[in-house]
């Protein structure tokens, strides 16, 4: 798909079907997502983090509505695939990092006909001590930042606003 065409595609969406993505899929995910340029050149600074696990999932869900959240955080993606940050960080570019992090994710899942949603909310609710955490197998060093949600959209008929109403300010000589 050329890049116009990804750009006019990719739009955020909040129902899934439960359908499984390919693994070979998910390395071509985590591929554009190693594939970003990290602030000094800082690799050792982070780690991405796919959970495809259904337990898993499960408990994202399960501990965020028994936190307060008042639905699944999810909203039923079969694959969450999470920015971290490491021990080796730095503080100061993380937030722009993981954001680079998983928008390249966001790219690559509509021109791979998937679709995607950014989770930030039980990231951020359910904090660095969270069950998922554990049940991962991650250990006390990897710090969660941000995450994507990808899978098959229920209805294909969602609607992308077609203009975004930003102030363009140029300034030319």
């Amino acid at each position: 798909m050329e890049f116009e065409k990804v750009l006019e595609n990719r739009k955020t969406v909040r129902e899934y079907t439960n359908k499984k993505i390919p693994s070979s899929t998910v390395d071509k995910l985590l591929n554009a997502a190693i594939r970003v340029p990290v602030g000094m050149h800082n690799d050792e600074g982070y780690a991405i983090v796919s959970i495809s696990d259904e337990k898993i999932l499960k408990s994202i869900t399960e501990e965020s509505i028994k936190s307060g959240a008042k639905k699944d955080p999810l909203y039923g993606v079969p694959l969450v695939i999470i920015a971290c940050k490491t021990e080796k960080a730095i503080e100061n570019l993380v937030d722009f990092d993981c954001g680079i992090i998983v928008e390249n994710i966001h790219l690559k899942a509509t021109e791979l006909g998937l679709s995607s949603v950014i989770l930030r909310g039980f990231v951020g609710h359910l904090g660095e001590k969270a069950q998922y955490l554990k049940l991962s197998g991650l250990g006390n060093d990897i710090k969660p930042v941000i995450a994507i949600g990808i899978g098959y959209a229920k209805k294909s008929d969602s609607v992308k606003p077609s203009k975004r109403n930003f102030k363009i300010i140029r300034v030319e000589g």
